[in-house]
């Protein structure tokens, strides 16, 4: 049932079991990589949304300057511009 097992077939089995090993080590590796970097992605979005947000939120009172700008008949484009980044999501 056991029979004698040789040096060699014991190398041979290890060798086996360590490319095995190997191979799901890089697979992990790589699908970890991937996974981080869509994180990374996700997270830089975000925070620059929120930066937006922030800028947005502080451009309020910037929007009453461009307003009384516009009734002197001066070009309104930093609203303009932040209302089409707005609609493109940015």
């Amino acid at each position: 049932m056991f029979g004698l097992v040789t040096r060699r077939e014991l190398e041979r089995r290890l060798e086996e079991v360590e490319n095995t090993w190997r191979r799901q080590t890089k697979g992990l590796e790589l699908e970890w990589s991937e996974w981080f970097d869509k994180f990374r992605r996700l997270y830089a979005r975000l925070s620059k949304r929120v930066s937006d947000a922030a800028d947005a939120s502080s451009g309020e009172t910037a929007d009453a300057a461009e307003i009384s700008a516009a009734k002197e008949g001066e070009p309104v484009l930093p609203s303009l511009a932040r209302l089409k980044r707005g609609l493109r999501g940015f």
